[in-house]
């Protein structure tokens, strides 16, 4: 019975590995002139991250409260086997404390690296034209985005501020850090 379940559980982590490889190839058909992007809505505004930036989306995850954590911190849910750090995304982009329980996270990274970050509505997934992304302006966004918008597009005539994502999760690790050699 043993060899079995040995057997099932191999079989079963290999379909999660192709699963989740499939997150870090290129979409078939995907033209070097085009870009994905999730489209979502953080505090009731339209928001779009690059596909590429993901790790991955997940639904309606419980999150646990930790005590004394910094305030855009929502707490930590079990994710892919691993414990994951979950962070308001309206409170990040300086867009004040998301009302209820945001509903969605996006995945940065894997494994003990990887972070989650819990927005309130998803509305689509898109490809654009590579042409169609503008920079944004410097310090055009004010407080929303933090420097953490780098991008506009427009999609489906509704204007989209694009986060970046990368670089906010650099971010969060560096001001983590910090943190840690300040309190040791």
């Amino acid at each position: 019975m043993s060899a079995d379940h040995d057997a099932v559980r191999a079989h079963v982590a290999a379909l999660r590995d192709a699963f989740d490889g499939a997150f870090a190839r290129p979409l078939d058909g995907a033209r070097p002139d085009e870009v994905d992007l999730v489209a979502i809505r953080v505090a009731g505004a339209p928001f779009a991250l690059r596909a590429a930036e993901l790790a991955g989306l997940a639904a309606d995850r419980r999150v646990v409260p930790v005590p004394g954590a910094r305030p855009e911190l929502l707490g930590v849910a079990g994710l892919r086997g691993n414990l994951v750090p979950v962070f308001d995304l309206a409170a990040l982009l300086g867009l004040g404390r998301a009302p209820g329980a945001p509903r969605w996270l996006a995945l940065s990274g894997r494994g003990d690296r990887a972070v989650g970050l819990a927005f309130g509505g998803f509305d689509a997934y898109e490809r654009v034209p590579a042409a169609a992304i503008e920079a944004a302006a410097p310090g055009g966004q004010g407080e929303a985005g933090r420097g953490h918008v780098t991008e506009l597009v427009r999609v489906a005539g509704v204007l989209r501020s694009v986060i970046g994502l990368d670089g906010l999760v650099a971010a969060l690790r560096a001001r983590s850090a910090r943190g840690d050699e300040e309190e040791g």
